[in-house]
């Protein structure tokens, strides 16, 4: 998997575990008060690159492939689930360009909500240079 993750902060502070940052991956762990996350990731002058993330009990995930970066064009799969006794209660999609300006910040719909916890929410046609970021919340 190629990273595309330049820096990352919490709650303001820098990241330091670089090996994460190479590896583009990181999981926060019994996250048990409020914190500010943030992710500065390289430019991608013709790729797209997806990133997901999800705010309490529930897991999210780009069916069939670890990687996160995709041609333009290219259909790809986010899909999601809950732990047990928990179920969605809002997931968002940002799409930002390649100078970070946001493209689009909206809601998903109900009828996206329930793709995702089923067949998938597909992001269409992605773009180049683009960044989707799809996060869900979970809550009992």
């Amino acid at each position: 998997m190629v990273a595309y993750v330049e820096g990352a902060q919490v709650d303001g502070e820098p990241m330091e575990d670089e090996e994460a940052l190479e590896q583009g991956a990181y999981t926060f762990r019994c996250v048990g008060a409020t914190h500010r996350f943030a992710v500065a990731f390289k430019p991608l002058p013709d790729k797209a690159l997806v990133a997901t993330a999800a705010v309490g009990p529930g897991t999210v995930w780009l069916e069939g492939t670890d990687e996160s970066a995709f041609d333009p064009g290219t259909d790809v799969t986010v899909r999601w689930a809950p732990e047990e006794g928990h179920e969605v209660s809002a997931a968002v999609l940002t799409e930002t360009d390649g100078d970070g300006n946001v493209v689009e910040n909206r809601p998903l719909t109900g009828e996206e909500l329930a793709a995702g916890a089923g067949e998938g929410f597909v992001l269409r046609n992605l773009a180049e240079g683009r960044v989707y970021r799809v996060t869900v919340s979970f809550a009992p």
